[in-house]
């Protein structure tokens, strides 16, 4: 375990630091809050007995290494921000996205390190959200 995670406020909406758990927006306490996103993640989200995620190491670190995670392992969509990606990984997807964004492939390649929630969307219901949504714009 690299970081323990324990929420320090609910808030009302998402942000650039926030956590989505169980639908309520978080932040957690201490350095949680402030890991920045990689393609290429050293760390994972594991959910702990309190519910909320403990930050777990996929490999290991160097001590002069940034403590990383992916952001499209732990969002589903990530809508209230928009930015480059700027980790500069080998295998960088260019944006900063959530699971609903990323494309089949790269859904597959990160399932291994998503959250278990995540894990058990499927291609379809990812493809019927995108299709309500498209749906719904078009309604006005």
């Amino acid at each position: 375990m690299v970081i323990r995670g324990v929420v320090e406020k609910v808030i009302e909406n998402r942000g650039e630091h926030t956590f989505t758990i169980h639908g309520v927006h978080v932040v957690l306490a201490g350095p949680a809050c402030l890991i920045n996103h990689s393609c290429d993640p050293n760390c994972m989200h594991v959910l702990n007995e309190s519910g909320t995620f403990d930050i777990v190491a996929r490999r290991d670190i160097a001590s002069d290494e940034q403590i990383t995670h992916d952001t499209s392992a732990y969002e589903y969509e990530v809508a209230h921000f928009s930015q480059e990606c700027l980790c500069g990984s080998d295998i960088c997807r260019g944006e900063v996205k959530g699971w609903k964004d990323l494309t089949k492939e790269e859904r597959e390649s990160i399932r291994e390190y998503a959250i278990p929630f995540l894990q058990h969307i499927s291609d379809l219901e990812v493809l019927a959200d995108d299709s309500y949504v498209e749906s719904r714009e078009h309604s006005g």
